[in-house]
């Protein structure tokens, strides 16, 4: 059986690595990407099965997607099978991002600083919740 595959997007080169290196430990195949314009690619590219997203990308050469949610809305509007749940991964604690979270379909999301293992039980929960949909 194949491993589940992750895209991890976030501009920040040492959460991307360290969200890898995590992840891999725990069987999944993993593909990064620092910006949208990167995402787009893995994601037509890989197929992903679940997407973890930072929400402010600030690196992202094309202005229009440096927000993780206008991202997201390309995506899925762009892109055939792009029914991957997505958590979203960020720092931001405001209710403003729950509530376009839940406008967006995202899965769950995760705030930077929890503990690795709540993330990786949001993971294994939401490619369980893919298979049975």
């Amino acid at each position: 059986m194949a491993a589940p595959k992750i895209l991890v997007v976030d501009d920040n080169r040492v959460v991307r690595n360290v969200l890898e290196m995590q992840l891999v430990t725990h069987g999944y195949e993993v593909t990064t990407a620092a910006n949208g314009p990167e995402a787009v690619t893995a994601a037509a590219a890989n197929e992903p099965d679940l997407l973890i997203l930072d929400l402010t990308l600030d690196s992202d050469p094309l202005e229009q997607m440096r927000n993780g949610f206008t991202l997201l809305a390309w995506l899925r509007r762009t892109l055939v099978d792009c029914a991957f749940p997505v958590i979203v991964h960020t720092a931001d604690k405001s209710p403003w991002i729950e509530a376009e979270a839940d406008r967006h379909g995202v899965y769950a999301v995760f705030r930077k600083g929890e503990p690795a293992g709540k993330l990786l039980e949001l993971i294994r929960h939401a490619l369980i919740d893919r298979k049975a949909a």
